[in-house]
């Protein structure tokens, strides 16, 4: 499913519908704050909490991420809450360069009792578990809108039956009894894709889902197919299924690729590699790691590679 920065903000303005217009009061002193133009006390103020500061050019979450904040602070007053910062201030001054302010997670409940919120996005089933009860109890009138990412459970099953490990499957489960109970107890669950939408239904009958994908923008051809070569692969390595991917790859189906065709080369780019993925550089395949800019490998490349065993979410 592929939408328009305009759909988008039409999707995201139904938010409106959860609360009337707020009115900002002051900001926290500790809260980073974002531009004047942005920082609009008219619009509506939207918390978000997240594990961390979004990082879009290392992983395709935080990609998300940063697009649904991009989106939302057009029309709100967005204030963005990280669990932590494992990478550079770069990524925090990124938010604050389309309008979004930051803060520390522990100035949660002065910003609740201060701003009047319309409402609260809680990303991840970690983040919504820890943080839900408590803006309910500080916050009431806050509706609450729980964005998994993917179904943790759904991932985790699709893993097990591939590895048969036991640890595994009960994490699964406990998955789905948790983000079952989150998807109850807030007022709306957003899902990256239409799949993910009909697990979770399933899982929580009458609860109120939306499809909120991964959000990307056009860019025009600029070589042809013929001008194109060889195999690419992009994904954080850090996400075990696109590691799993890559040594699927590697192993059964490349060696018939180089078997039938061995002058094809292969480009495995993504975030954080372990040694064993680094092991199948050689002068057929490219390991190069993290790539902060891929635009050439796409505009070069003539066959996008997607493995993926297993997953939840956009595949």
């Amino acid at each position: 499913m592929k939408l328009t920065l305009k759909q988008w903000v039409a999707t995201a303005k139904a938010l409106t519908r959860l609360k009337r217009r707020s009115n900002l009061s002051a900001s926290h002193q500790n809260v980073h704050p974002a531009s004047d133009a942005q920082a609009n006390e008219d619009r509506p103020a939207i918390l978000v909490c997240d594990e961390r500061i979004p990082s879009p050019d290392r992983d395709a979450g935080s990609l998300r991420m940063y697009m649904i904040l991009k989106t939302l602070s057009q029309w709100t007053h967005v204030v963005f809450l990280p669990f932590n910062r494992p990478q550079g201030i770069e990524y925090e001054h990124a938010l604050w360069n389309i309008g979004v302010e930051t803060g520390d997670i522990v100035e949660y409940r002065h910003l609740l009792k201060t701003r009047d919120f319309t409402a609260a996005i809680l990303s991840r089933p970690s983040v919504c578990e820890a943080m839900l009860a408590r803006i309910r109890r500080s916050a009431p009138g806050t509706k609450i809108i729980f964005d998994p990412v993917d179904t943790h459970f759904q991932r985790l099953e699709r893993e097990y039956r591939i590895s048969g490990n036991k640890k595994t499957l009960r994490a699964s489960e406990r998955y789905r009894k948790l983000e079952s109970r989150l998807a109850r107890d807030s007022d709306l669950v957003w899902c990256a894709s239409t799949e993910d939408k009909h697990l979770m239904q399933a899982a929580s009958p009458g609860t109120q889902i939306d499809v909120i994908p991964t959000i990307h923008e056009l860019h025009d051809r600029v070589f042809s197919f013929a001008q194109r070569s060889d195999l690419l692969f992009v994904g954080n390595m850090a996400h075990t299924p696109n590691a799993d991917a890559v040594h699927y790859f590697m192993r059964e189906i490349y060696p018939r690729i180089h078997e039938a065709m061995p002058d094809v080369k292969v480009k495995i780019i993504g975030d954080d590699p372990a040694g064993e993925i680094r092991g199948y550089d050689s002068p057929q395949v490219s390991v190069p790691g993290y790539v902060p800019v891929i635009e050439s490998f796409l505009e070069r490349s003539r066959v996008f590679v997607a493995p993926l065993r297993f997953g939840a979410g956009i595949k």
